[in-house]
C-alpha cells in the first residue's frame, strides 16, 4: 500500500465519520433515541454514551484530518464497537432499528452489516499495513483527495439507498 493510498483512506475515512458526526449532533435526540432502542446498555446511561461516542467520532476527525496515525485505528475501532451493536440487535431479530449511523434513518439489514465489515476491515488493514504519508507532492496529495471525495460520493449514494430501501419497507408493511 503506497502512502497516496494511506493518505486516501485517511480522507475517505475523515469525510464519512463528518457525515456520521453531522447527523449525531444535529438530530441529537434522534441519534440518542437509537443509542436507546439498541437495549445493549442501561438506559439511566444512554445520554452519556451517546455523548461519549459523539466526542469519540469527533476526535476521529481530528486525527484523521491531521494524518494522524491513530485516527484509522480509532476509526476501525468505533466501527467495530457500531459493528458488534448491529450484530447483536440483527441476532435478535430486531431489524427495524434505526442504525443511527446517518441523517436518514436506515434500519439494520444484512447490507448495512457488510457495509461496516468492509469499513471496518478497510481501517484496520490501512492503519497495519499503509505506508505513512512523509513528503507527498501537492498534486498526489490533490489526486488523493479527489480520489476520496469520489468513494465518499459513492458511499454516501450506498447510504442512502439503504436508507431508501427502509423507507420502502415501512411504506409496502403499511407503517407509515
Amino acid at each position: 500500500m503506497s502512502s497516496i493510498e494511506t493518505l486516501l483512506a485517511h480522507w475517505f475515512y475523515a469525510i464519512i465519520f463528518v457525515a456520521a458526526s453531522h447527523h449525531k449532533i444535529v438530530y441529537w435526540q434522534r441519534f440518542k433515541a437509537s443509542v436507546f432502542a439498541y437495549e445493549i446498555i442501561p438506559g439511566f446511561l444512554v445520554t452519556f454514551s451517546a455523548g461519549l461516542l459523539a466526542l469519540a467520532e469527533l476526535i476521529v476527525i481530528g486525527a484523521l484530518i491531521f494524518l494522524q496515525p491513530i485516527g484509522l485505528f480509532l476509526s476501525g475501532a468505533l466501527l467495530t464497537i457500531y459493528l458488534i451493536a448491529i450484530t447483536i440487535n440483527m441476532a435478535r431479530g430486531r431489524h427495524f432499528i434505526d442504525c443511527g449511523c446517518g441523517d436518514e434513518p436506515s434500519p439494520l439489514s444484512p447490507a448495512l452489516f457488510f457495509r461496516n465489515i468492509l469499513l471496518t476491515s478497510g481501517a484496520f488493514g490501512t492503519y497495519f499495513f499503509g505506508v505513512w504519508p512523509v513528503n507527498i507532492e501537492i498534486t498526489g496529495s490533490l489526486v488523493a483527495l479527489s480520489i476520496a471525495i469520489a468513494a465518499a460520493g459513492v458511499y454516501m449514494t450506498i447510504d442512502q439507498l439503504l436508507a431508501n430501501q427502509g423507507k420502502y419497507r415501512r411504506l409496502w408493511l403499511g407503517e407509515y
